[in-house]
C-alpha cells in the first residue's frame, strides 16, 4: 500500500519535484486546520491522516476544472494529499490554512499560506541537491587519481558541501515548526544508517533512533516516520558481517550457526529496546506488533515467529473478555482455495479452531505457528475470522505445508462476540464439536490436545 511500504519511496522521489513550489508568506491567524484545494483540471483528491501506527483514508473527493474546495479537519500531524492516485504530496497540517493550486497533473503545485510547509520543502529541497551534489564530487574523486591537478579542487568542493549539510542538519532541531523539524530530522536518521557496517555502528545508531522516537513521540505520533523508523532499524540488523563481528571479537570462530544466533540475539534486542524507548507512550504489544511486521510484511515470517516466540505473553491484541462460543454439530467450511466446501460433520475427529482478526497480526502469525506445528498430525485446523473470509486472510494457508480449512460466519457465531473476543484466540473441539479448551495460550490448548 502506497501509505506504508511506498512512502517513503514517494516522497524521496517527489521532494526534488515539490522544491520548485512556489511559496508565498502566510496572512492567515487562524488555529482550526483548513486546507483549500483548487485546479485548473478536473482532479480526484485523496487524503491521508496517521494516528500512532495507523493511517487513515481522511478523505476522498472530486474538484472540477476552475473549481475550489476547502476541507476542514482536526488534525496535526504529517498528512499525504494524492492526486488522481498517482501523484502523493507530503502536506504538515495543523498551523492554520493551507492553499494548495494545481495547474496540470504532475506538476508541482503551488503551495501558499503555510509557513511549515515552505519550510518543510526548501528544507530537503536544499538537502537533496546538497546531495546530489555529494555524490557527483564523490564519483569525480574516484575517477581522478591522487595526482591529477583536479583532485585537490574536487575534495575541497565535496568538504565545503558535506560541511553545508551538516550545517543545515544542526539547526533543525532549533527551527519553529517542532512538526516538520522532527520529520526532516527523522529522514536524515534513516539516511546516516545507510552506511553502517559494524556491531558498534549498529549498536550506537540503534540507540540514537530509540532516543530520538522517545524525545520526539509527541511530534511524530501523527505520522508515519515512526513507523519507519522501527522499519530501518530492522534493515540495518542486514547490514552487518556477523560472521566478521564473531572472528573480530577473539571469541570463538564463526561458522553459520554461530553467524544466525548472534543476528537473532540482535533482532530481540532491537525488539526490546523499542519496547522500553515508546512505554511511555504506546503499549509494548502495539510496539511489539510493529517490530513483527517489518518481518511479516517482507515475506520473512520465520523471523516475525522467532520474535513472537520469544515473547509471547506480550503477543496478544487488545480485547474484550473472553466468551464462550457454541459451535453447531456441523458448519461449513473452506480450503485455501476458497472454493472447496465441506461440512464438519464429514470430519468425525478432534478440531483445533483459531481466531483470527486482519488487525491483529500476533493472531495470523499464530495461525501460521499453529498450522507448522501441526505439519505432520491429522488433526484438522480451522481459521476463523473477525471480519470477511478474504483473500489476505484465505493467503495464510500458503505459508503452511499443512492444509488450512476456513469457516465462513454463519448465523451460530455473531459478529458482536467476534468483536469483543480476545485475539489470538485457540479452542480444542471434539469430534461432535463440543468445546473441550478454549485459551489464548496455545501451550494449555496443546497440553489438552
Amino acid at each position: 500500500m502506497l501509505f506504508k511500504n511506498q512512502l517513503f519511496i514517494a516522497i524521496a522521489l517527489l521532494f526534488t519535484i515539490l522544491s520548485g513550489c512556489k511559496h508565498s508568506p502566510s496572512t492567515s491567524s487562524s488555529s482550526s486546520a483548513s486546507i483549500k484545494i483548487s485546479s485548473e483540471q478536473d482532479i480526484k483528491f485523496e487524503i491521508i491522516t496517521y494516528a500512532g501506527f495507523k493511517s487513515n483514508i481522511f478523505l476522498k473527493g472530486e474538484i472540477k476544472a476552475d473549481e475550489a474546495r476547502e476541507i476542514k479537519l482536526d488534525y496535526d500531524g504529517f498528512a499525504l494529499l494524492t492526486i488522481n492516485g498517482i501523484y502523493p504530496y507530503p502536506l504538515i497540517i495543523g498551523k492554520g490554512e493551507i492553499n494548495i493550486g494545481f495547474s496540470k497533473t504532475g506538476v508541482a503545485p503551488e503551495i501558499t499560506n503555510s509557513p511549515e510547509n515552505t519550510f518543510f520543502y526548501d528544507f530537503y529541497g536544499n538537502h537533496n541537491k546538497l546531495s546530489s551534489q555529494v555524490r557527483f564530487y564523490s564519483e569525480s574523486l574516484q575517477k581522478a587519481g591522487e595526482q591529477d591537478p583536479p583532485f585537490l579542487s574536487l575534495q575541497t568542493k565535496l568538504d565545503s558541501v558535506i560541511s553545508l549539510k551538516m550545517e543545515m542538519a544542526k539547526q533543525l532541531p532549533k527551527a519553529e515548526f517542532p512538526v516538520a523539524s522532527a520529520i526532516l530530522q527523522e529522514k536524515l536518521l534513516e539516511e546516516s544508517s545507510w552506511g553502517i557496517k559494524t556491531l558498534n555502528e549498529l549498536h550506537k545508531t540503534q540507540k540514537e533512533f530509540t532516543d530520538f522516537a522517545k524525545e520526539n513521540y509527541k511530534y511524530l505520533k501523527n505520522s508515519e516516520q515512526l513507523s519507519a523508523l522501527i522499519r530501518q532499524s530492522f534493515m540495518m540488523l542486514e547490514y552487518i558481517n556477523y560472521y566478521e563481528s564473531i572472528e573480530k571479537s577473539g571469541d570463538q570462530k564463526a561458522d553459520i550457526t554461530k553467524a544466525k544466533e548472534l543476528l537473532r540475539s540482535e533482532m530481540l534486542k532491537q525488539t526490546q529496546m523499542w519496547m522500553d524507548a515508546l512505554k511511555a507512550d504506546v503499549p509494548e504489544p502495539v510496539s511489539l506488533a510493529q517490530c513483527v511486521k517489518t518481518y511479516y510484511n517482507r515475506g520473512m515470517v520465520s523471523k516475525s515467529l522467532e520474535i513472537i516466540s520469544a515473547f509471547d505473553e506480550k503477543a496478544k491484541c487488545e480485547g474484550g473478555g473472553v466468551k464462550q462460543i457454541n459451535f453447531p454439530a456441523s458448519f461449513e467450511i473452506t480450503k485455501g482455495d476458497g472454493v472447496s466446501s465441506y461440512q464438519t460433520d464429514q470430519i468425525q475427529s478432534k478440531k483445533i479452531i483459531v481466531l483470527v482478526d486482519n488487525d491483529c497480526i500476533f493472531s495470523k502469525i499464530a495461525a501460521v505457528r499453529t498450522g507448522r506445528q501441526l505439519e505432520k498430525s491429522p488433526t484438522p485446523l480451522i481459521l476463523i475470522p473477525k471480519g470477511n473470509l478474504d483473500g489476505e486472510i484465505l493467503a495464510l494457508d500458503k505459508l503452511c505445508v499443512k492444509d488450512l480449512y476456513f469457516a465462513k460466519k454463519g448465523d451460530w457465531v455473531s459478529t458482536d462476540l467476534l468483536d469483543q473476543h480476545k485475539y489470538p484466540y485457540f479452542i480444542l473441539l471434539d469430534g461432535s464439536n463440543k468445546v473441550i479448551k478454549a485459551t489464548d495460550n496455545w501451550n494449555e490448548l496443546k497440553n489438552a490436545f
